[in-house]
């Protein structure tokens, strides 16, 4: 049986919310546009993943190529996750430059994880499991499914 998982933020501001899948984690994500459902999806990534961070600010400018929006989705949201174990950072923020459904380029800024810091929870990879990115009467909705 799937119960929901909803943290504060989303309780908060209805941008994102996390449900239980199976042996996974999913994450149901809103925006009024198709930019805002891409930075949402990122923001909830960071907030799943809750780690204490330094103040030291580290720039990444991000080109990804695709054929839909729902695998730019996937391949953003994966790319984030290489960089924030690759390079022990968590994003605070995000501006999409240009995102069309072939082609997504942004700009995010991460900050350093404090020495000796471990994530409380981790996440695999997104998958591709079901991905839909809907029109609703609000904007646009998907369910992201975390490979945990």
């Amino acid at each position: 049986m799937k119960t929901a998982m909803v943290t504060e933020t989303a309780r908060k501001n209805k941008k994102f919310s996390f449900f239980s899948h199976t042996a996974d984690a999913g994450m149901r994500v809103c925006g009024k546009n198709i930019r805002q459902v891409f930075e949402n999806a990122a923001k909830g990534l960071n907030d799943y993943l809750k780690i204490r961070i330094n103040k030291r600010k580290l720039k990444v400018k991000i080109k990804l190529k695709g054929n839909s929006y729902e695998g730019l989705i996937v391949q953003w949201l994966n790319e984030l996750l290489y960089i924030i174990y690759s390079k022990r950072v968590i994003f605070t923020s995000y501006r999409l430059i240009e995102l069309t459904e072939r082609s997504l380029k942004a700009e995010a800024t991460a900050r350093k994880l404090l020495e000796g810091s471990h994530f409380s929870r981790e996440i695999k990879a997104v998958t591709y499991h079901n991905i839909k990115i809907v029109k609703t009467k609000n904007g646009y909705s998907t369910k992201l499914i975390f490979d945990i």
